[in-house]
C-alpha cells in the first residue's frame, strides 16, 4: 500500500490538470513504469490519419500507418468491429478478454472489475505483474 500510495501522490501532484488526456497519459506511463512494462506510446493526435473516417476506419488507418498487422481492443468492442473489414486492409483483429480474478480487497464482498489503482493497492507489484498474464486474446467476428 504504501509504495503504492506514494506512486499515486506523485501522479497526482505532477500530473497536468489542464488536460485529462495529458494526465491519463502520464498515469498510464507512471503506472507501467512501476510494473516495468516497457512499451511505447504514440498519441493519436499527433498522426496523420484520416479523421473523418468512422471509427473502426480510424483504427485501421492508424494501424497502417504504424505499420501494425494485428490491432488488439478490449473485448467490448466485440461488437463494434469487423473482422472483414480489418481482412480487407490485410489486417488481423483480436479482442483482449480478461479472465476473471479475486484478490482480497479488505473487509466484505469481492468487487470486480475496479480500476488498475484498486488492484494495486491490495496486492504486490509481482502478484499485479502476473495478473496481467490472466487474459484470453479471442479473434474478431465475422
Amino acid at each position: 500500500f504504501r509504495e503504492v500510495q506514494d506512486l499515486l501522490f506523485a501522479v497526482i501532484d505532477k500530473g497536468n490538470r489542464d488536460k485529462l488526456s495529458e494526465f491519463n497519459i502520464y498515469s498510464i506511463k507512471q503506472i507501467c513504469d512501476y510494473l516495468d512494462i516497457d512499451t511505447k506510446f504514440v498519441d493519436s493526435s499527433s498522426l496523420d490519419y484520416k479523421r473523418g473516417l468512422d471509427a473502426q476506419g480510424k483504427l485501421i488507418d492508424i494501424t497502417r500507418l504504424l505499420n501494425g498487422e494485428i490491432y488488439i481492443n478490449p473485448i467490448g468492442g466485440r461488437e463494434l468491429y469487423s473482422k472483414e473489414e480489418f481482412l480487407k486492409f490485410s489486417l488481423k483483429i483480436f479482442f483482449l478478454k480478461i479472465n476473471e480474478f479475486v484478490y482480497p480487497q479488505g473487509k466484505g464482498d469481492f468487487v470486480p472489475n475496479l480500476s488498475i489503482i484498486d488492484v494495486l493497492m491490495w496486492n504486490s507489484k509481482e502478484d499485479v505483474k502476473s495478473m496481467l498474464n490472466n487474459y484470453t486474446l479471442l479473434e474478431g467476428t465475422e
